[in-house]
């Protein structure tokens, strides 16, 4: 990419949090020069929306225009630049060297003109790039990709995995005087949006057609801005880019609607809390059941959900399906714990997060000894510190994607993944892992990793078993049941106390199914009062369907 020249901005608030990077296309007319392309991205608004939102905006030139263009474009800049973003404060994730975190689920287009064109194709052409894409004055014109193979740009070599763009969901909204022409050939490409719904914000009319089952997969249409009207990025940015993510769950990732920044904060969904303890902070985020109130919860188990390296849970929330399953069950309440600068460091953190638990379960009365901590990526690594340090603080872990002990040492964030204390401090504690086959950050755990869990639930000398797939038939509430696969672990007794599961085509993410099969296996463990574990299992089946 050293031949192509683009223009760049970093927002003065960019820092410890991932940022959106922002691609703008500009009209052929304005693509030529870097001081036309920053003239455009100001006279539009859209350096003003990228200040104010903390983001990147990358804008490359098209001398020649947009046509002359490698139809690749995005893909090759972003793989190529994304690491060369420094924030202006010198602030970032420790260990960035001031870079700021350009995350692969908040990538979004725009294009004008020409520029909007060139967008929309590559948007069909690779629909798993971006999360969302705006287009003024020009639609997309190539719809012959429709039913090409997804190019899997998260897991390149997927197996069992033969999607076509058409089956890949996208988020575009078309803006301006050509904002309904290739409507419904583009309607007829991309299927099951079978909702339809009108809004009127900023004095313009918005046809909005989505998938009733995933609304993030949308379409909208607003002939009433055209131009640079600075009202494109205004909508743009506060109504469709701050409210849905592409989790790299999978190959070309999973399209999915997401609270905003401002929603988190404001709405009531989340309760918010703050610990100080030394000189850091701590945010903590509860949520109850849909429908419940601080009444209604006490007594309700306490699920901890903490989150990775660079995600605090304005953006880690809803995303490992924890809330979803409470609202589902009405079985338990989710706690979210943010760390200062977005990264857990054992030494620094342990004892606060043992005290936000301890804060959550006083203050919404919830049952201490049915308390189970899980984490993803680094959250992971923190949980198994934590969980086998301290373990008669819980009923159970489940860490998801952990980077394990040469990342932990590596990194700072410990000497330890499992403490090696807690294979001789006879206190059992259940474990439910899982790792992807596909991750590149986090290594899959094979049983020599897994001695100190084995040794402290008593299931030495008793060889792991399969457990079938049927467990996770779709009767039994799963959508990805097919990607598990899981051993168990059981005690001399035949209790199973560890699972471990590796999903297929899985990269560094994480789908809500993981949460449904951690919570019936964990769910019916209790610690008692005197420290010893109890489980009890459901009427007419084994214990923890395992």
């Amino acid at each position: 990419m050293d031949d192509q020249q683009f223009y760049s901005y970093v927002s003065t608030r960019a820092g410890a949090d991932p940022v959106k990077t922002v691609f703008l296309f500009v009209p052929n007319d304005q693509a030529g020069t870097l001081a036309s392309v920053e003239a455009f991205a100001r006279e539009s608004g859209w350096l003003d929306q990228v200040e104010r939102d903390a983001d990147v905006l990358v804008a490359p030139l098209a001398p020649r225009g947009w046509e002359a263009e490698r139809s690749d474009l995005p893909l090759a800049l972003y793989r190529a630049c994304r690491n060369d973003f420094k924030a202006p404060s010198g602030v970032s994730i420790p260990g960035r060297d001031g870079v700021v975190w350009t995350w692969e689920v908040m990538i979004q287009l725009v294009g004008y003109a020409q520029g909007a064109t060139f967008a929309g194709n590559f948007q069909l052409a690779h629909p798993g790039f971006a999360a969302a894409s705006v287009l003024v004055d020009g639609v997309p014109n190539d719809f012959s990709v429709a039913d090409a193979p997804a190019d899997r740009w998260l897991v390149p070599n997927a197996t069992g995995y033969d999607l076509a763009n058409r089956d890949v969901p996208v988020a575009m909204w078309l803006m301006g005087g050509a904002a309904t022409e290739g409507t419904e050939a583009y309607l007829r490409d991309v299927s099951q949006l079978d909702g339809c719904r009108v809004t009127d914000d900023l004095g313009v009319t918005t046809t909005i057609r989505y998938n009733r089952r995933n609304p993030a997969q949308q379409l909208r249409l607003t002939p009433g801005v055209t131009g640079t009207d600075p009202r494109v990025a205004q909508l743009a940015m506060g109504e469709l880019f701050e409210t849905v993510v592409r989790w790299k769950n999978s190959p070309s990732g999973t399209l999915t609607p997401h609270i905003s920044k401002r929603d988190f904060a404001t709405d009531g969904t989340y309760r918010h809390h703050e610990l100080s303890m030394g000189e850091n902070s701590y945010h903590y985020a509860v949520y109850l059941p849909k429908g419940m109130d601080e009444k209604d919860v006490r007594g309700l188990p306490l699920v901890v959900s903490v989150h990775g390296r660079g995600e605090p849970t304005w953006i880690f929330c809803q995303k490992n399906g924890w809330e979803d399953l409470a609202d589902q069950t009405r079985e338990f309440v989710v706690m979210l714990p943010d760390s200062p600068f977005n990264l857990w460091v054992y030494d620094r953190d342990v004892q606060a997060l043992l005290a936000v638990v301890r804060a959550t379960v006083g203050e919404y009365g919830l049952d201490a000894g049915r308390v189970y901590l899980t984490g993803f990526s680094n959250g992971a690594l923190f949980t198994n510190q934590i969980a086998t340090s301290h373990p008669a603080a819980f009923a159970g872990a489940s860490p998801w994607n952990s980077p394990g002990l040469r990342a932990a040492r590596a990194s700072g964030l410990g000497s330890f993944e499992y403490d090696p204390r807690f294979m001789s401090a006879g206190v059992e504690l259940p474990f439910w892992i899982c790792a992807g086959d596909s991750d590149n950050k986090a290594p899959v755990p094979v049983e020599t990793d897994l001695i100190s869990l084995i040794v402290a639930n008593g299931c030495v000398g008793c060889a792991p078993r399969p457990l079938g797939t049927e467990h996770y038939a779709p009767e039994r509430g799963f959508e990805q049941g097919e990607r598990f696969r899981t051993r168990v672990f059981r005690n001399g007794q035949g209790r199973p106390r560890i699972c471990l599961t590796i999903m297929r085509n899985m990269p560094h993410g994480a789908i809500p199914d993981q949460a449904r099969a951690a919570w019936n296996f964990l769910g019916r463990f209790r610690r008692g009062a005197d420290g010893a574990l109890v489980e009890a299992p459901a009427a007419g089946e084994d214990a923890h369907g395992c």
